[in-house]
């Protein structure tokens, strides 16, 4: 995951973290 993560800029690993937060949150 580290990885995939690695290759995804900034932007978008922001958008991705509050996403996936928000599922975890759920």
């Amino acid at each position: 995951m580290n990885n995939l993560f690695g290759i995804i800029p900034p932007p978008i690993y922001n958008i991705s973290s509050i996403y996936f937060f928000s599922i975890t949150k759920n």
